[in-house]
């Protein structure tokens, strides 16, 4: 116990899921705080998505672009609760093979089969993790009738007969219960550095965004889970060096919508299925169905009222990539992303949005668009019109709403800022929990696996303090 006005036994920088697997462990072992910047946000089914949750909940408002040609809009949590709070609660395990390319290729020690296996049963059982009974809509009907892999993916929560979810962030599982046991929860609170003392105590500088205060407590451990954007450049400040700190990978999205008039309304804000049968290349997916979204997304507005949004469905196309951009750690332009579209993840997001038009045509769709263009499938579009229609797709809309590995975990020093630990060997009092951490790109949603590698490396993390 550290002995200090202030003091506490666990500072936790960052409440997403990660944070709250993590700070739920260390409250149980000693006293704790959990500090985020972000402030608290409905969380329910019916929030997500809302321009209300997006300007209060995400890193810029939901403005937060890396440069590049063409930009990617990337998409990160700041409230309580992190990422779940703000996404579509969709639950995938990282691929066996994945795991294997991690052990071989990063050296990652102490994540063996059965240890992961186990881990994820154990974030499973923590979030209600469970496949649904929901309906899938025209779009997916389809894609199974023209022969396509369509597959039903497990969410965090329970799923009523309508279809509605019960959605189980980390602030409706973590929340109440860390504040019962006398855990600390600051929000609207800002990290501004840390520094370790002569008696290796951290002294941890803070900021009251309302009060626009700085203070400081102090900390025997400190635990970072700022998330991809801001980890690295807490780690940098903290004094580690390493080239491939701060270089993040993302999974480089573009997405469409799709008009279908004449069919049955979605049953879901954010339709749980997916085409898998090009995995690991492409995936194609459901975005969120809003018709306040769907309307803003139509670039002819002076004819909106020919469209009814509400028979709208928005979709996107996925391909995972092992290319890397870059977070500027330091000087006047620290915290600027940068990332630059490869040639193979654009081949496959060509692939994906041509299956997209190809489904939505055969499902009857008569109007397929995005924010630069339209596309009337009643007309036969030359193969032309219909790449030019990809081409300004992929230039107006690549985003990604997962950013991850900018902190890599794993022996290999070539490739890991970080060991398999989630620490700076040397550093016994400093550990790393978010999806940083990641050794590369999953292929897949990392929400879970991330919280698997948190969980795995806090229980290790509180076995070494024993």
């Amino acid at each position: 116990m550290v002995n200090k006005l202030n003091s506490y036994d666990y500072v936790v920088i960052g409440s997403g899921p990660c944070g709250m697997v993590s700070g739920n462990l260390l409250s149980k072992k000693g006293k704790t705080i959990i500090i985020e910047e972000g402030p608290k946000v409905e969380d329910r089914e019916r929030d997500i998505y809302t321009y209300k949750q997006i300007s209060n909940g995400y890193v810029g408002g939901g403005i937060n672009v890396a440069i590049g040609y063409p930009p990617v809009l990337l998409s990160e949590g700041k409230c309580i609760g992190g990422g779940s709070a703000v996404n579509s609660s969709l639950h995938h395990r990282a691929p066996t093979h994945v795991w294997h390319k991690w052990r071989e290729l990063f050296n990652l020690k102490g994540f063996d089969e059965e240890f992961v296996e186990n881990s994820y049963k154990e974030i499973e059982n923590i979030f209600s993790t469970k496949k649904g009974n929901i309906k899938a809509s025209i779009f997916y009907e389809t894609a199974e009738l023209i022969g396509e892999k369509v597959t039903r993916i497990p969410r965090w929560g329970n799923e009523d007969s309508n279809g509605r979810l019960d959605r189980w962030t980390a602030r409706k599982i973590f929340y109440q219960k860390l504040i019962d046991n006398g855990t600390k929860i600051l929000h609207l609170t800002k990290f501004l550095s840390a520094e370790r003392d002569k008696n290796n105590i951290w002294n941890i500088h803070l900021k009251d965004l309302q009060n626009k205060k700085i203070f400081k407590i102090f900390s025997a451990n400190l635990i970072l889970g700022m998330g991809s954007g801001k980890t690295p450049i807490a780690l940098r400040n903290l004094g580690l060096k390493h080239p491939q700190l701060g270089k993040f990978e993302i999974h480089p999205s573009a997405r469409v919508s799709c008009y279908f008039p004449k069919a049955e309304k979605s049953q879901s804000i954010v339709e749980p299925f997916q085409i898998t049968g090009h995995f690991p290349y492409l995936m194609i997916g459901s975005s969120a169905t809003r018709s306040e979204l769907s309307e803003s997304f139509y670039p002819y507005k002076n004819n909106i009222d020919e469209i009814d949004f509400s028979y709208v469905q928005n979709f996107y196309a996925m391909a995972p990539s092992n290319k890397k951009g870059k977070i500027v750690l330091k000087g006047i332009f620290k915290g600027l992303k940068f990332y630059f579209l490869d040639s193979r993840a654009k081949f496959h997001l060509k692939e994906g949005m041509n299956l997209i038009i190809k489904i939505a045509k055969k499902a009857n769709s008569p109007l397929i668009y995005h924010t630069g263009m339209t596309l009337d499938l009643n007309k036969n579009n030359s193969p032309k019109h219909i790449d030019d229609f990809i081409e300004s797709c992929i230039k107006k809309t690549l985003s990604s709403v997962h950013v991850m590995s900018s902190a890599a975990i794993g022996e290999n020093r070539k490739f890991c800022p970080l060991n398999s630990y989630g620490k700076i060997p040397g550093i016994d009092n400093l550990l790393i929990v978010d999806q940083s951490t990641l050794p590369s790109c999953p292929t897949v949603n990392p929400q879970a696996t991330s919280c698997v590698i948190s969980l795995i490396n806090t229980k290790r993390f509180l076995n070494e303090k024993q």
